[in-house]
């Protein structure tokens, strides 16, 4: 039985493999005050884990009020509540009802994992209330950006859109690089990798983001044994439908491997390929619990609880 290796490089892709220096190493916040006078500064959250005392105190806080209500009265009918009470989920928004439904089920999860915690979703992009009118809303909060890789959604429609408000917001990071165990359970529930899989990311104009998903294909290539190819389904090159035919030419059982959170049209075009296709991320339980991972890590909320989510067991590959 082996484990996950230490990510390497996969072989023939030729971009630069993404250093620590590539992502702020933590959550950032936007200070109200700084706003009010006119500025934008962002920096990590500083500091070490927290105490017993302050741990038995943001415990306690994670349990349901008798009393709902907001915790700290209200500025100007917007509820007034620090980061550790609230949390926004953004999503890229949708107008396939499937990909609707599975947010809703992914939040409902996340809420069950955090009782205490408002837990909202937001959207950047298609649907009529996007992230800051989201943010205007809600007040103080710690968002979640559930996206796969950092392209601009992450290092532009976020960032903004927490700068727009007065009151503070925290920025996670996003989702990307935390999901390997669930990718391996849906080839595995697929009949397995085959010969070859080809790794259907999005696509994306970013550099930083193209090897974001180059650095998932060489994990997944070391833990299953087979060639990893990546193929995008926007943007940028190869397409799905390149890299599989690059792998039939040469007489392979090809898997299509979705890095998609949630179903959308191009599902239909990949069907139509005449290969095996595994099922995207979804709702598989790592989403919620990395969701989760990522809020308790920003807030240091409980960090007996994030020991919890973190010490399920490494997923074994034959």
């Amino acid at each position: 039985m082996a484990r996950l290796p230490h990510p390497r490089p996969h072989h023939g892709r030729g971009r630069r493999w993404p250093d620590h220096h590539d992502e702020p190493e933590g959550p950032v916040r936007r200070h109200a005050a700084h706003r009010r006078a006119g500025h934008r500064r962002v920096h990590p959250v500083r500091g070490g884990l927290a105490g017993p005392d302050r741990l038995d105190r943001l415990a306690a806080r994670t349990q349901p009020s008798p009393h709902p209500g907001p915790a700290r009265g209200r500025r100007g009918g917007v509820v007034d509540l620090s980061p550790t009470d609230t949390l926004v989920l953004a999503w890229h928004g949708s107008r396939n009802p499937a990909g609707k439904a599975l947010i809703a089920r992914i939040t409902a999860r996340v809420a069950d994992l955090l009782p205490g915690v408002r837990v909202h979703t937001a959207w950047v992009d298609i649907e009529p209330e996007l992230l800051p009118e989201t943010l205007a809303r809600v007040g103080s909060c710690t968002v979640v950006p559930c996206f796969l890789a950092s392209g601009y959604h992450v290092t532009h429609d976020v960032p903004q859109a927490a700068a727009s408000v007065t009151h503070e917001v925290l920025v996670t990071p996003h989702l990307g690089g935390s999901l390997h165990r669930a990718l391996l359970d849906r080839v595995a529930e697929a009949g397995g990798p085959g010969d070859a899989v080809v790794l259907a990311a999005a696509g994306s104009k970013s550099a930083a983001a193209l090897a974001e998903v180059d650095a998932v294909a060489s994990l997944l290539a070391a833990a299953l044994g087979v060639p990893v190819e990546v193929g995008n389904i926007y943007l940028s090159e190869p397409s799905v439908a390149d890299a599989v035919a690059l792998r039939q030419a040469q007489g392979t059982d090809v898997l299509v491997l979705p890095y998609t959170l949630a179903p959308g049209l191009w599902g239909e075009r990949i069907a139509g390929l005449g290969v095996r296709v595994a099922e995207p991320l979804g709702d598989h339980a790592d989403v919620a619990a990395s969701i989760t991972g990522r809020f308790l890590s920003a807030t240091r909320f409980d960090q007996r609880l994030l020991l919890t989510l973190e010490s399920s067991p490494e997923k074994e590959v034959p």
